[in-house]
């Protein structure tokens, strides 16, 4: 996505809020990317696109269905929520499990 700025002024960058928390599984950095995207970078709510520009700038492993871990998380965890086709948004416990992430 080239109209999405990984690097907005006043906050932190993907990398770094990634590096900060420095999730451990994939789960968590689905968690930790999609807090960034949601709180700092502006995309609100984000696709499975914004989340595969995240993992790729962050020389993570991308999935063929970048939404997979998403619809998993939201039924098993209510992390996440769906409100229109192609859309997703962290919930109120997903914004604190991704804040949480780093701290165990």
């Amino acid at each position: 996505m080239n109209d999405f700025n990984l690097t907005p002024d006043g906050v932190p960058s993907l990398t770094e809020y990634c590096t900060q928390k420095n999730p451990q599984t994939d789960y968590d950095k689905f968690l930790v990317a999609s807090a960034w995207i949601q709180t700092h970078g502006g995309v609100d709510p984000f696709t499975g696109g914004h989340l595969f520009t995240a993992f790729r700038a962050m020389e993570w492993k991308t999935q063929v269905d970048m939404t997979q871990p998403l619809r998993i998380m939201k039924s098993k965890k209510s992390y996440y929520e769906n409100p229109s086709f192609g859309k997703w948004k962290l919930t109120a416990i997903g914004l604190t499990a991704a804040e949480n992430v780093g701290k165990e």
